[in-house]
């Protein structure tokens, strides 16, 4: 279902708010802290060699399978977006999703997010609607997939992890689990809090301000399309693609670890995976430079990886993570530069959708 697009420019909302740039100097503040805990009492001349003797065969190796992980999550964005405009195309949906990604790799703020939401629209035959609606479900099911690999890994690697204890398996097993219930209940009952919204409104009283009003209406479409998502056939179809991505994008980590020329146990970086990504939710600066490394690291030397090791295996998967997708969706932005035009239903919802 395509739409029809008029000449007139898109109007994003102003995006440096006080609140934006408070969010940025928050980011940044914790990158700086998480860089400082890893760099501290740090043997640098051991880090280097690491470094140095790593073995490029399985970098490249890592990156193809990281990059077939890449070609299921575009997937996924063409099974959710072909609910709404069933011509999407499995190429058309690729460069802008690299495009997306590269930017938030880049820019502050996750801008990335902001350029799906209104850039691509027009060359989709979507809506903003849509955008947001296909962006939270993947960061759901990214959510869901994430939470089920930590209890997994961290049950599978039960030989390697040196000093093991109560408190650390209630953290890798029982609290991840919970997460990971949590989360699939928010994305198979989206109608449930479309509910609770409409209590606070019904609260609130009937004469609400337009914008409120406008803003409620905005956000039970979006909730709409989410629990369109929900039946069982495309819900179980997301599960699986995602599944399938994530075991693929680990693969980064495991070819970063067999590059190393040291004889810690790989099942350290595929720890690593899933707590590395995991902290891309928490504020840091473009890339998630600090943040990912640090927290790959922490499942690494679970599994008895010096910190030199540790921090060169989190460096080489950062790079496999980071270099390729920016370089593809930088390429793209190039040759085929954003459309900031909007459609009619996009007229009143770019606001709401920044805010959302």
């Amino acid at each position: 279902m395509s739409q029809n697009t008029s000449s007139e420019r898109l109007k994003l909302p102003r995006l440096l708010t006080p609140g934006a740039l408070l969010k940025l100097a928050l980011g940044l503040g914790i990158s700086a802290l998480f860089v400082f805990l890893l760099l501290r009492q740090l043997d640098f001349a051991e880090l280097i060699k690491h470094l140095r003797e790593a073995a490029m065969w399985p970098l490249l190796l890592g990156t193809s399978v990281f990059l077939a992980g890449y070609t299921l999550r575009v997937y996924r964005w063409q099974l959710i977006l072909r609910q709404y405009n069933p011509d999407v195309t499995l190429a058309g949906c690729t460069g802008p999703f690299y495009a997306t990604i590269a930017a938030n790799n880049v820019l502050p703020l996750r801008l990335g997010d902001v350029l799906r939401l209104f850039a691509f629209n027009s060359r989709l035959g979507i809506n903003v609607r849509w955008s947001l609606a296909s962006v939270i479900a993947e960061r759901g099911h990214d959510l869901l997939i994430l939470f089920l690999f930590v209890p997994l890994i961290y049950m599978l690697s039960q030989r390697s992890i040196n000093d093991k204890s109560e408190t650390q398996a209630y953290l890798f097993t029982l609290l991840p689990l919970i997460a990971a219930a949590l989360t699939a209940a928010v994305l198979l009952f989206p109608r449930l809090f479309k509910s609770l919204l409409k209590w606070l409104l019904g609260i609130a009283g009937t004469h609400l301000p337009r914008k409120l009003q406008e803003g409620a209406d905005f956000i039970f479409a979006v909730l709409d399309i989410l629990q369109s998502l929900a039946v069982p056939r495309i819900f179980s179809r997301l599960v699986a693609v995602s599944f399938l991505g994530w075991c693929c994008e680990a693969g980064a980590f495991v070819g970063a670890a067999l590059s190393l020329n040291t004889n810690y146990p790989t099942q350290g970086a595929l720890l690593g995976f899933p707590l590395g990504t995991l902290a891309a939710v928490i504020p840091s600066a473009p890339g998630f430079i600090g943040t990912f490394d640090y927290f790959t690291c922490l499942g690494l030397q679970l599994t008895g990886w010096s910190r030199e090791a540790a921090l060169s295996c989190a460096f080489l998967s950062h790079l496999i993570i980071i270099v390729p997708v920016t370089l593809i969706g930088g390429l793209y932005l190039m040759l085929r530069p954003p459309m900031l035009t909007r459609t009619a239903s996009d007229h009143r919802d770019s606001t709401f959708a920044v805010r959302f």
